[in-house]
């Protein structure tokens, strides 16, 4: 049912201004100092300029191929979620 949704929108759930915001904040001094020195390395920040480049694929061509690799990303960041059991 979600890949269907995701297929028949016209546009990406979120704004590509939303993951550029996120792709700029990762960016920023504070949270790589924050990031270093929590888990001694540095972020990646890879992943947010990815989906930056197919949601405005998405928007401009309507493409599939951004669709579903949104779609997969999206699949990722959720099973952390569903596989939670204490709340």
């Amino acid at each position: 049912l979600v890949c269907f949704v995701l297929f028949a929108s016209r546009q990406p759930p979120r704004a590509c201004t939303d993951y550029w915001s996120e792709w700029k904040l990762c960016r920023s001094i504070r949270n790589l100092y924050h990031h270093y020195y929590t888990y001694g390395e540095m972020p990646s920040c890879a992943q947010w300029k990815k989906d930056y480049k197919n949601c405005k694929e998405w928007e401009r061509t309507q493409s599939t191929v951004a669709k579903v690799q949104y779609g997969i990303r999206r699949g990722i960041r959720k099973m952390g979620s569903y596989r939670n059991i204490f709340f």
